[in-house]
């Protein structure tokens, strides 16, 4: 992994920068607190803060049956 990548994750992830979503349960990065050549940086390597992706254990049973992954 790139340095300036980890660099940019680790400020996005720090403890303090984020508002928890009580009507979801899940915690939601602040991304303004980047700056633009991160969020550009972050962008590029295909990273998406905050982008939320509902699992379930069937759904994960499926695809590792599916692609063979065990």
């Amino acid at each position: 992994m790139d340095k300036s990548l980890l660099k940019a994750l680790k400020k996005l992830y720090l403890y303090s920068n984020y508002n928890y979503d009580s009507e979801r349960g899940v915690s939601r990065y602040r991304v303004d607190t980047l700056t633009p050549s991160e969020q550009g940086l972050l962008k590029s390597s295909g990273w998406e803060p905050n982008e939320l992706e509902h699992i379930t254990h069937d759904g994960v049973n499926r695809e590792l049956l599916a692609h063979k992954l065990y």
